[in-house]
């Protein structure tokens, strides 16, 4: 098959806030508008993504390296190999972000940190 990227749903489009003038407008309208993504819709694409993941003996394999003849050729194979191997690119990053997370401990609380300090931040503005 075909290594398809995510669709959006009309029901996953941004929220448009209405407009309203500035001095009626609460702080809570102020925020940016949220991604309204339903349950189903991310299952549905986690498994498309699951169904999509090739055989790790080709995505590895050094005998289908090969340098591109020219700069057009490589613009042309890059974007289809992207495509082709979607699945697979997100899976080895997915794991070397689990690895790092596991080998530095210090890491994940300084992702921690953060994220509270932008969660605060954002409630406070």
């Amino acid at each position: 098959g075909n290594a398809m990227l995510p669709e959006l749903n009309p029901e996953e489009k941004l929220e448009v806030e209405s407009e309203q003038p500035a001095e009626q407008t609460s702080q809570t309208d102020m925020s940016m508008a949220p991604l309204t993504i339903s349950q189903p819709d991310v299952k549905e694409w986690v498994a498309r993504r699951r169904e999509n993941i090739r055989p790790f003996g080709t995505f590895f394999s050094t005998n289908n390296f090969n340098i591109p003849p020219s700069v057009g050729r490589l613009t042309k194979r890059m974007p289809k190999n992207i495509e082709y191997f979607q699945s697979n690119y997100m899976l080895l990053f997915l794991v070397l972000v689990l690895y790092c997370l596991i080998s530095s401990p210090l890491l994940l609380i300084v992702i921690l940190a953060a994220g509270g300090a932008a969660y605060i931040a954002a409630r406070k503005n």
